[in-house]
């Protein structure tokens, strides 16, 4: 067995070299990749926990942070300081999530990686035209809205999107076209 005081040595050399133990460690796993899945393979097998010792692990973990009584308040502060320095991150991010969410909730077709570059594509240039009402829009001041509404069963896709201006999307709601669309207004046909 190793003393403190080895110990205290041997983590003050690592901390000092670490970067260079890093890379050597790398560089042997790629020259002796059998031994190193190997030795991988190993470690998972003596550190791996059952499903008992794991669903003890989150029973305690769960206990811990709900005897702390202000927890769920420093989480909503720290959501409200993100919210606070980053907010175009903000903004971008939790429409994006939300809509996500709401698609994956209601069993909807969904494709987040092609929605995020479509919206980031329309938000880049300088206006816009309104699907709807046919208005130029300040790139930044674009809504996206569900052509067939989420609720009545439309998909969360590129294919069902599309730009529309503010006043257009916050007075659709989730109303079909035909019962929402005003008197000799010309629409695709879906």
């Amino acid at each position: 067995m190793t003393s403190e005081a080895q110990r205290a040595r041997d983590r003050k050399r690592y901390l000092r070299n670490r970067d260079a133990i890093k890379a050597a460690t790398a560089a042997w796993a790629l020259k002796n990749k059998e031994k190193a899945d190997f030795s991988k393979r190993a470690w998972n097998l003596k550190h791996k926990k059952t499903p008992q010792q794991l669903a003890r692990w989150y029973e305690l973990k769960k206990a811990r942070y709900h005897a702390d009584g202000d927890y769920r308040d420093r989480v909503l502060a720290a959501n409200r300081h993100y919210r606070k320095t980053k907010p175009e991150n903000y903004r971008k991010h939790s429409r994006l999530q939300y809509a996500k969410r709401r698609a994956w909730k209601l069993g909807a077709a969904s494709n987040p990686r092609s929605i995020k570059v479509f919206v980031e594509v329309v938000r880049v240039k300088e206006f816009a035209v309104c699907y709807y009402c046919e208005r130029l829009v300040p790139g930044k001041e674009v809504h996206f809205d569900h052509i067939v509404p989420l609720s009545k069963g439309g998909a969360h896709s590129i294919e069902n999107l599309c730009v529309s201006c503010p006043h257009c999307n916050q007075t659709k709601l989730n109303k079909p076209i035909h019962e929402w669309m005003k008197l000799g207004q010309q629409l695709l046909n879906l």
